[in-house]
């Protein structure tokens, strides 16, 4: 078995991949046995399993599985590998320790199958990494190796109460994961749902309500000046030009970091975001204004290969300080502000409510669930219109457009 020069990290594990040839590959962790197994899954995907070596009472070795590595973090695939050392050196049969109860479905077995079926309905891989990261974080310790008809009221108070108060977001999610995972189970080892969203709550008591975070946004009304001063300022022309495109686009920071020229379609005008990449799981088309196919000439279009390669996350936010750019309070102002910005603008200036919304891929403009039945335009013409009065906007304190644009290129 190939073993570390030291133990296993966290990171190294949520990045560990097969052997380049596609084979298996297997990494000690140099504990009580323990390895982490990386191979190739029949759908294309890694995936990451914990396996333990051990010494049977007639002294014959096998392996003892502990679980799926994206669900079972690290350390507790440790106590669990030092569980199991320990119990084989008592003697007992540990390949059977774990199945003691035949049949039994554990919480982790119930939460994967809700989650399958959740990925399945919005594989948007944020939404589905934030889930397994929810899993890992607050409910693998505590409910993880548990059948679902031991766990009780008391084990989801313990997950949820150091989280309850200090963050209700996350409180909310995991209440939710939990509650979801056990109602799937019912029927199939579990014969009644042990707790309640009400009863939970009575328990916890009342959540504080979180303050709404204000962005850090340059006002609507010094978008122009802003624009300039990030032209003028001693940026690098690849974070200029990605801070601009991002204004231009009405975009997040990580959708200009991630764009490809394969998104582009230069015929029609639009660069089309697939929903894997989205906040919200969905497609999205991104209009392209005069300014912006401009912007990504300037830059050099290309056949393949991100539009921004090796663009730091940090470097629009450093553009942004350089050109000084502050908010309403005049604080430094974020990249991510710029969204606030034309926000404000759309709205100030009277443009399509719905549009705008779809402008920034906030849902699809609709008010309601039922509403969004039947709402499923996205509204790609009268948005053009809009990011052409936002770009003509937005350029409008830059005097040489041509000298910019060539400034971008170097």
């Amino acid at each position: 078995m190939p073993k570390l020069s030291k133990p296993l990290t966290t990171k190294f594990v949520r990045d560990a991949k097969p052997k380049p040839d596609g084979r298996p590959a297997t990494y000690g962790d140099g504990r009580y046995g323990l390895a982490l197994k990386v191979e190739w899954g029949k759908s294309g995907h890694i995936l990451k399993r914990w396996v333990q070596k051990v010494t049977l009472p007639d002294g014959r070795r096998s392996f003892v599985g502990h679980g799926n590595a994206d669900l079972v973090p690290l350390a507790q695939a440790r106590r669990l590998a030092a569980d199991t050392a320990a119990a084989a050196g008592r003697g007992e049969d540990v390949r059977t320790r774990k199945t003691a109860q035949p049949g039994a479905l554990t919480f982790e077995a119930a939460w994967r199958a809700m989650h399958d079926k959740m990925s399945a309905a919005n594989s948007a891989a944020r939404t589905v990494e934030g889930r397994a990261q929810r899993f890992r974080d607050y409910m693998a310790d505590t409910l993880g190796t548990k059948p679902v008809a031991a766990v009780t009221h008391q084990d989801i108070v313990r997950v949820l109460e150091p989280i309850w108060h200090d963050k209700p977001g996350v409180s909310k999610n995991v209440r939710l994961d939990i509650l979801r995972a056990l109602s799937g189970a019912i029927g199939q080892g579990l014969d009644a749902m042990p707790t309640s969203k009400e009863a939970l709550e009575a328990t916890l008591g009342p959540k504080q309500r979180r303050e709404v975070k204000r962005r850090k946004a340059v006002r609507y009304g010094d978008i122009p000046n802003a624009v300039a001063a990030i032209l003028a300022s001693g940026s690098a022309a690849q974070a200029k030009a990605a801070t601009l495109f991002t204004i231009l686009t009405a975009g997040r920071s990580i959708e200009t970091r991630r764009a490809d020229w394969a998104e582009f379609n230069f015929d029609t005008a639009v660069w089309t975001q697939d929903g894997e990449r989205m906040k919200a799981g969905k497609t999205h088309r991104v209009p392209l204004s005069a300014p912006a196919l401009r912007l990504l000439e300037a830059v050099g279009i290309a056949q393949q290969g991100q539009v921004f390669a090796g663009l730091a996350d940090s470097a629009m936010r450093t553009v942004a300080k350089a050109a000084g750019l502050t908010d309403v309070d005049g604080e430094q102002a974020d990249v991510h502000g710029f969204r606030t910005s034309f926000a404000e603008w759309a709205q100030e200036t009277g443009q399509d409510e719905t549009a705008a919304k779809l402008a920034i891929a906030h849902g699809n403009g609709a008010q309601s669930d039922s509403d969004a039945a039947y709402f499923r335009s996205d509204k790609l013409d009268a948005r053009r219109e809009i990011m052409a009065a936002w770009a003509s906007y937005a350029m409008s304190a830059v005097e040489d457009h041509e000298a910019a644009w060539a400034a971008l290129a170097d």
